[in-house]
C-alpha cells in the first residue's frame, strides 16, 4: 500500500527515497527506481516523493508496480524423495515442516535435514529451499557428504509448486544447474516444470575423485498458474572411503515481468516532468 506522501522533502531526510529497495529474506536487491520502499516482511511498500514532482500518469505506474513487486513468498508442498533404486518403493520422504526430519519443524519453504541412511547410501546433510515471486520460481536441492552405493544407485527428487514463472500462454525461460566437489561417483541430473524437462547433465568421477563439476542448460516451456517443478539427481555407487556433494537448481523465469513495463513509464513520466520543469 502507498503509505503517505510527505509535504516536502524534509521528511524524507538526507538522500533517502532515492532507490527501489526490495527487503527479500536474507538479502538486498536495490534497483534504481526513485523514492519507492519495498517492506517485503511487512508486507507493505511506502512511497515518498516530492510533491507535484510527478504527474499522475507517473503515480499510478509507479503505484502499480510496486504492487506486481510482491513479497518473496515461499513456494507451496516442498518435499524431498530419496530411494535407492536397488531396492523397491520410495524409501524416505521428507515434506516441508515435518517434525523430526526437516530441523526447522516449519513450514516456510525451507527444508534442512541431517544425516540419514538410506539402503547402501548414507547422506550427511540434505536441504531444499523453493522461492516464488517477481515472475521467477527457483527450486535448489543440495546434498552433502553422499557416501557408500548400491548396485541401482541413488535418486534425489525436490520438488514444489510454484506461480510465479508462469506465463502462459507465452513460454517461461526454464534453467537447470548441477555442480558439486569431490566427484567419487557418477553423478546425473534435470529439472522440470509444468511436465517440461531439462536436457540431462551427467559427470563421471577422474582419477583422484577430488574434482569439482558444473554445468547448466537451458530451454522455454508454456507455465500455467500453478505448476509443479523439480529437480532429479541420480547418484552413483561412491568410491569406498570417499564422498560426493552436489548442489542442483531449477529456475523458471518469465523473461520481461509485467512490472517491468509499468516501471519503465514511470521512469519516461518523472523524466518527461523533469524536462518541463528546466528552466529556460
Amino acid at each position: 500500500m502507498v503509505d503517505r506522501v510527505p509535504r516536502n522533502t524534509s521528511e524524507l531526510g538526507p538522500k533517502r527515497g532515492r532507490f527501489l529497495t526490495f527487503l527479500f529474506p536474507d538479502r538486498l536487491s536495490p534497483c534504481i527506481l526513485i523514492m519507492i520502499k519495498i517492506y517485503p516482511d511487512k508486507g507493505e511498500c511506502k512511497m515518498s516523493f516530492m510533491r507535484n514532482a510527478l504527474s499522475k500518469s507517473s503515480v499510478s505506474a509507479l503505484a502499480l508496480s510496486a504492487g506486481f513487486a510482491v513479497v518473496g513468498a515461499t513456494a507451496s508442498a516442498l518435499t524431498i524423495t530419496i530411494d535407492d533404486l536397488s531396492t523397491a518403493g520410495v524409501d524416505l520422504t521428507i515434506n516441508d515442516g515435518d517434525i523430526g526430519l526437516d530441523l526447522d519443524g516449519v513450514v516456510n519453504g525451507i527444508i534442512i535435514s541431517g544425516l540419514h541412511t538410506v539402503g547402501g547410501y548414507t547422506i550427511s546433510g540434505l536441504n531444499a529451499a523453493s522461492t516464488d515471486a517477481l515472475g521467477e520460481s527457483e527450486l535448489t536441492q543440495t546434498s552433502l557428504d553422499v557416501a557408500g552405493g548400491s548396485t541401482g544407485g541413488l535418486r534425489v527428487i525436490t520438488s514444489s509448486v510454484f506461480s510465479a514463472g508462469a506465463n502462459s500462454p507465452d513460454a517461461s525461460n526454464l534453467s537447470f544447474s548441477l555442480g558439486g566437489s569431490e566427484l567419487n561417483s557418477t553423478v546425473s541430473g534435470f529439472g522440470s516444470a509444468g511436465g517440461t524437462p531439462t536436457a540431462t547433465l551427467s559427470f563421471s568421477p577422474g582419477a583422484d575423485g577430488t574434482d569439482s563439476f558444473s554445468a547448466d542448460t537451458s530451454t522455454s516451456a508454456v507455465l500455467s498458474d500453478p505448476f509443479t517443478m523439480y529437480s532429479q539427481i541420480d547418484i552413483g555407487s561412491v568410491k569406498a572411503g570417499h564422498q560426493t556433494s552436489l548442489t542442483a537448481t531449477v529456475i523458471a523465469a518469465v523473461p520481461l515481468p509485467a512490472a517491468g513495463f509499468l516501471l519503465f513509464g514511470a521512469l519516461g513520466g518523472l523524466a518527461a516532468m523533469r524536462r518541463r520543469r528546466k528552466p529556460a
